[in-house]
């Protein structure tokens, strides 16, 4: 079989893809490269895993119908939801996407994932493809002492702003603020990785979609345009603002709009910035004592005590508590603001 290798490089984790020459993975890889460093025919020694994918009816005749159900993606969406059917064989784990039929068979003693193609690679597949490389990694770095905020993280000055809050606080609306209003550039928008380095916390940002609510989306005319949203922003006036409306941003889109971080950035924390965006006439920045009770309930593990995963490639550490202690701590003593009101900022009030 011909095929490509393609290296991929995130922090400490290291990736080999074998793709056959038939199977386009372009979009796949425009996805990763916004953070990974991506290298085309190269391949990357001592890698995490080297991931073949291929044409194969080679396993067509495993017996999945009494395999467990299981969900590589779960989401509110149709569109992210990956479910597969799971089997054991000989010490080894196979999953069927039920969508398409694709056969991934992990085989962590040689090294190696097989994803098996039964037909034409499709949305569907490459979405799968997606969810393994970010599960690899996501277990990989929490397993090397990495913290994983639910963050979206802003840089200036070689520096990093980390915004934080719950779901609905105004995370996505305050970056791209910043990004608009003040000159910075859009590092991460969903999750924010944080670890000591040099007796200094660095931040890295993270490959996703952009989840933005109409109501963002409909401040800046470009990304409307390019997302062909008007009509749909006209007929939902009366409550664009719900996060009934938040709609998953094509990260090439949106890097057609908002200038965006080299991949491969890594960089020392500023500052923390905690929204809370309401209707208001205004919009105020004041200072705010930090406290782990504000940071902690946005940290997120992968972990499971009862050990149930979607796949077992790899083995996860329960959390280190005093490499996070270390983290949480020196997020403490950064200066932090609360920003309250419309959302609307004036790039003057930024002290960073």
């Amino acid at each position: 079989m011909k095929s490509k290798v393609t290296s991929m490089e995130f922090l400490h984790s290291k990736l080999n893809i074998y793709s056959a020459e038939n199977v386009n993975l372009s979009s796949i890889l425009d996805f990763f490269s916004t953070h990974f460093i991506i290298k085309n025919n190269n391949k990357i020694n001592n890698s995490l895993a080297d991931i073949y994918i291929y044409h194969s009816n080679e396993l067509k005749n495993i017996n999945f119908k009494r395999g467990e159900d299981v969900y590589i993606r779960k989401s509110a969406s149709d569109f992210f939801t990956i479910k597969a059917k799971k089997v054991f064989l000989n010490n080894q784990e196979y999953l069927r996407i039920d969508q398409t039929g694709t056969i991934i068979n992990f085989r962590p003693e040689k090294n190696e994932i097989h994803i098996q193609l039964q037909q034409q690679i499709e949305q569907k597949d490459k979405l799968t493809v997606i969810e393994i490389i970010r599960d690899l990694v996501l277990r990989h770095e929490e397993n090397n002492g990495v913290v994983i905020l639910h963050a979206t993280c802003a840089f200036k000055n070689n520096q990093a702003s980390i915004i934080i809050g719950s779901k609905g606080a105004g995370k996505s609306t305050t970056l791209l603020e910043f990004v608009q209003k003040a000159d910075y550039k859009f590092m991460s928008g969903d999750k924010t990785f944080i670890w000591i380095e040099n007796n200094t916390v660095v931040a890295s940002g993270w490959p996703d979609y952009p989840h933005l609510g109409l109501g963002t989306i409909s401040k800046y005319p470009e990304l409307v345009e390019k997302l062909d949203l008007k009509e749909k922003i006209k007929s939902n006036r009366e409550d664009i603002w719900s996060t009934k409306h938040k709609i998953a941003v094509s990260p090439t889109k949106f890097k057609q709009v908002f200038p965006c971080t080299p991949p491969g950035l890594i960089c020392s924390v500023a500052n923390m910035y905690y929204p809370r965006l309401h209707d208001s006439d205004s919009c105020v920045l004041v200072r705010k004592e930090n406290k782990a009770e504000f940071i902690l309930p946005h940290v997120e593990s992968l972990y499971k005590e009862d050990d149930d995963y979607w796949n077992n490639y790899i083995k996860l550490s329960k959390v280190d508590s005093q490499k996070n202690s270390e983290v949480i701590n020196a997020l403490e003593k950064l200066e932090s603001y609360e920003i309250e009101g419309n959302g609307i900022i004036d790039g003057k009030m930024i002290t960073k």
